[in-house]
């Protein structure tokens, strides 16, 4: 026999041992059967058997895992989004339009179209409308502190690069597809004030004015960036420059699931180029080729030039752009 049983679960913080455990046999195979009493979190878990008679230990690593079986449908605020397992349970969105939800941000009320996209990830399929004249704080945006966001711009305020703006002159205007054009964001208020004209080329920002949860989409690399979830989608992943692919990229954008918004820019005191061009934020900024201000990913749809750029090119951060986030940092 095994001897004497005991076996634990830990994932290097957690742990939690097991009772009840006795040897079981299945022809020349000898194991053993434990009850789990509960109190561990959402995820992976190393399991830890050892056996007195034969002296010996065995470890399996990340051998248990505790899984959240519920799908965005069951929550109500986007900040009630626990875990990635939520998002992993959810139908992917498709070219349809169907399995996106409607959620809430806890912070206004406002509701946004949420979609587990072809990339495995949760994005926000509609732009952000959060107004400022308001405090973000830890327990309901993407802060590590509470950062105060003044009131909103209106038309021919001059543009700042190190002081949050926020415009929402074309909030409630909708496209064809009935999407909100939400609002247009500096990269200062973006990034929750931290951005700004001292900000490193090639520095990401990790705190946002997105909810509790969610934040900016990563540089053009890696996971949660915009090429990667272009990519998936079936869509160029590096810029495309006129032509019929890049004619054909900006009007599949703008469908489902994607449901991207022309809704120009906020550009030196006037909001202009909108139903011809969409701008989205990413988190990190990038070298500016003409040495003046400083200037942040984005991508880009761009009607009249048939551009199609979701590695983005550089730009201002004095300029406002729409924000969309994504689950997880």
């Amino acid at each position: 026999g095994l001897g004497d049983i005991t076996a634990t679960i830990t994932n290097g913080t957690d742990t939690v041992n097991l009772t009840n455990c006795s040897e079981i046999t299945s022809n020349d195979y000898r194991g053993a059967t434990c009850t789990f009493p509960g109190g561990l979190a959402m995820g992976y878990y190393n399991v830890k058997l050892t056996s007195s008679w034969h002296s010996a230990t065995y470890t399996l690593t990340n051998g248990f895992r505790i899984r959240d079986y519920r799908t965005l449908n069951s929550f109500t605020y986007m900040q009630d989004i626990p875990n990635s397992d939520v998002c992993e349970n959810t139908p992917e969105a498709t070219s349809t339009g169907a399995n996106i939800v409607t959620l809430k941000d806890s912070r206004d009320q406002k509701q946004y179209k949420i979609a587990h996209l072809a990339d495995g990830n949760c994005w926000m399929v509609q732009n952000l409308a959060l107004d400022g004249g308001r405090t973000l704080h830890t327990t309901d945006s993407n802060v590590t502190q509470d950062r105060v966001l003044p009131a909103n711009i209106s038309d021919n305020t001059a543009n700042q690069l190190d002081r949050p703006q926020i415009y929402s002159g074309g909030a409630t205007t909708t496209n064809s597809y009935g999407s909100p054009y939400g609002n247009l964001y500096n990269w200062n208020a973006a990034t929750a004030t931290l951005g700004n004209s001292s900000t490193p080329p090639a520095s990401s920002i990790y705190e946002s004015v997105c909810p509790k949860g969610w934040a900016l989409p990563n540089p053009p690399s890696g996971n949660r960036s915009w090429p990667n979830l272009m990519q998936h989608q079936g869509l160029p992943s590096t810029n495309t420059w006129g032509g019929t692919d890049g004619a054909n990229a900006v009007s599949s954008a703008q469908q489902a699931p994607l449901y991207m918004v022309l809704a120009g820019d906020y550009w030196y005191g006037n909001r202009s180029n909108a139903t011809k061009l969409g701008h989205v934020w990413a988190n990190t900024a990038i070298y500016n080729p003409e040495g003046s201000v400083n200037t942040a990913y984005y991508i880009e749809l761009d009607i009249p030039l048939k551009n199609f750029l979701p590695s983005g090119v550089w730009y201002s951060i004095a300029i406002g752009f729409s924000v969309r986030c994504v689950f997880g940092s």
